[in-house]
């Protein structure tokens, strides 16, 4: 699998590139994933080297974890979206915020039942002060 940019586009295509594996196969990707999440994304993703350096610094309880929940949700073939705003140009070092959610969407009509969508929503944001 060719690497993609760490961003939403980039993020978008790995997981499109990912659906279309057979089951068997995403399930090994996941596998990796949740066995070694920083080389897997080292791996997947074309990280600059901001992106690269933060991810070496990541705590591996947290990434552990991360990775766990992203490997379930993908494994389901569940929609992901990334949320990433872009760094300040200020220069003022404010710290990076990860947060991941779930938003539910249950959809029903005569025609054509019940939908439900569970969708995976990953945010990278900066706080201020």
């Amino acid at each position: 699998m060719e690497k993609v940019p760490f961003n939403s586009l980039g993020v978008s295509t790995l997981i499109s590139n990912l659906y279309a594996l057979s089951d068997e196969a995403l399930n090994d990707e996941m596998i990796d994933f949740e066995s070694n999440p920083n080389e897997w994304l080292t791996t997947h993703f074309d990280l600059t080297e901001s992106q690269a350096s933060y991810l070496a610094q990541m705590d591996d309880n947290f990434l552990t974890s991360m990775a766990i929940e992203v490997s379930d949700h993908l494994s389901d073939r569940e929609p992901v979206a990334l949320l990433k705003e872009d760094r300040p140009k200020d220069g003022d070092d404010r710290g990076k915020l990860l947060q991941f959610s779930y938003t539910n969407k249950d959809i029903y009509s005569l025609a054509g039942g019940r939908q439900f969508t569970k969708t995976l929503l990953i945010q990278i944001s900066y706080p201020s002060h």
